[in-house]
């Protein structure tokens, strides 16, 4: 139990005045006084005052009507202390209205130049409630981003249009007019194959319905296309969709056939690598010039985008593994070495020639050790070759018994003539 004394020696004790005000008739009491106080205070200062009605327009039971703007005079508290009772003009009974929803200053104009009762039509992808077309009255601002809050015809409530996110027009929208193509009308995907995070898929030679217009930048290049096996409609250019099955592969491949590399092994700005033996998946035909009708479009395992390969560059079946080798190069003195450089006798392995080049205090003379291999006929290859191997390059200590490796795949960088292959 706590206590308190005053200087003249009355004492008092809180764990009893707190069990009064919160027990049965203290906390009606102690309530009951503060709405009182509460009820006074907002009498003096907010009664009389005119409010504007800041969110969004409804049609009240009784078939009054909150308009997004409207302004109205303050009569009193309601039963609840966060609701307001308002006296709109053309209303017949007094409104409650949540205190956040009004505001002493006029709200800002619509954006767009939209006004509060303007007509609107959905112009995006059906689905989700919302079908191409559909109508709606603008009831007030989005709660978030630059938008609308619509009532569509038939809808109890009221749906956030954001223009960034979703199309709608001021007029009937014509999907014909803008693409060429009719609201659902069958059409065939004949584009590059892709997978989405979802597990939805478009696959060459998918057969899907228009379910809509596409949002912002792509409402004249592409449509929302509805396919059976994904759960969202998705984007596709119009260049990527025909009216008739689009042509098979080339090869008699089929899309999400597995193939393998069998052609020189490759890198590429964005850091993919094609090795010699390297599994893919056909996704659609090559789409550039040199190989059109002679390719087709593959994502390979491990990599970020597709490549187009020649017919004669894949195989069906899996392909023997490619040339390996190992070679061991013994150093004998080594903490008596004083050159900074040592390379090694060349030695054969994967059927090409190698040196390995060591920088006890390494390359940048920083005390570390360095090691690498490099092509050992460099110097008479082509201009612009490169050479991709997969390696592990192990320094043992005898004295020590410690091992230190390091393994490379075949990448961007690999070996070339000004470029030494990975290393420590």
């Amino acid at each position: 139990m706590l206590s308190a004394d005053d200087d003249d020696g009355f004492s008092f004790d809180v764990d009893d005045i707190l069990k009064n005000i919160f027990s049965g008739d203290g906390m009606h009491d102690f309530f009951s006084d503060a709405y009182d106080g509460m009820h006074d205070f907002f009498s003096d200062t907010f009664v009389g005052e005119r409010y504007y009605y800041v969110g969004s327009s409804e049609r009240l039971p009784n078939g009054d009507e909150l308009v997004h703007g409207r302004r109205g005079r303050v009569i009193g508290l309601a039963s609840d202390p966060l609701l307001w009772s308002v006296r709109f003009p053309g209303n017949e009974a007094d409104a409650d209205v949540h205190f956040g929803l009004l505001s002493s200053r006029p709200p800002r104009p619509l954006p767009d130049g939209f006004l509060v009762g303007d007509t609107v039509y959905y112009a995006g992808a059906s689905g989700d409630g919302l079908e191409f077309g559909l109508r709606g009255t603008v009831v007030g601002p989005a709660r978030a981003a630059e938008g609308l809050t619509v009532l569509f015809d038939g809808n109890k409530g009221n749906v956030q249009l954001f223009f960034n996110k979703h199309p709608f027009s001021r007029e009937p929208p014509h999907l014909l007019y803008y693409t060429g193509f009719a609201l659902d009308e069958e059409l065939y995907y004949n584009g590059t194959g892709t997978k989405f995070d979802n597990g939805d898929r478009l696959v060459y030679g998918w057969r899907g319905r228009v379910a809509g217009q596409a949002a912002g930048d792509f409402a004249r290049t592409a449509v929302a296309m509805r396919f059976a096996h994904n759960q969202l409609p998705r984007v596709c250019y119009l260049r990527n969709l025909t009216r008739d099955p689009p042509p098979p592969l080339p090869g008699g491949f089929a899309p999400d056939d597995l193939v393998y590399y069998n052609g020189s092994s490759s890198s590429f700005d964005n850091g993919d690598v094609l090795m010699f033996g390297e599994r893919g998946t056909v996704v659609g035909p090559a789409t550039l010039a040199s190989h059109k009708g002679k390719g087709l479009a593959v994502l390979f395992d491990g990599n970020k985008g597709t490549v187009q390969v020649f017919l004669n560059q894949l195989s069906r079946e899996p392909l023997p593994s490619p040339p390996s080798g190992e070679y061991t190069w013994p150093i004998p003195g080594f903490s008596k070495i004083e050159e900074t450089k040592l390379s090694s006798p060349t030695f054969q392995a994967g059927a090409f020639n190698w040196t390995l080049d060591l920088y006890p205090k390494g390359d940048d003379q920083q005390g570390q050790l360095s090691l690498y291999l490099s092509a050992a006929d460099s110097a008479t290859l082509p201009e612009g070759w490169a050479r991709h191997a997969s390696f592990t390059l192990t320094v043992k200590n005898h004295l020590e018994v410690v091992t230190r490796s390091v393994t490379k795949r075949a990448q961007r960088n690999g070996a070339n003539n000004q470029t030494r292959v990975g290393g420590y």
